[in-house]
């Protein structure tokens, strides 16, 4: 059971890191590049930039009293996978009124 736990939470970890990554680097490439003039960056730049960013950020989501650990961590998820996909949808909307 704590293996499947560690298993999971790595997985988590690695897909949520690629897809920050990803968001970052379509935004940079979309919207700094452009307005700055700076080079565009590759994905692999973009996850450690991710990376160093949610190291410096503290992004803790309290608990609620009253809510299971399991409702917490699926909360915890469905926020790690939502918002880069939010952060996406509305920069490629964006970009069309540059």
């Amino acid at each position: 059971m704590v293996k499947m736990r560690t298993r999971t939470l790595i997985l988590v970890s690695i897909a949520s890191a690629l897809l920050n990554g990803f968001a970052l680097m379509l935004l940079w490439n979309w919207f700094v590049v452009p307005a700055f003039g700076v080079p565009a960056i590759s994905m692999t730049s973009a996850i450690s930039l991710a990376i160093i960013a949610s190291l410096l950020t503290n992004q803790y989501i309290p608990k609620p009293n009253g809510e299971s650990d399991k409702e917490h961590q699926m909360k915890r998820i469905d926020h790690e996978f939502t918002l880069p996909i939010v952060v996406i949808a509305m920069g490629w909307i964006l970009r069309f009124f540059r």
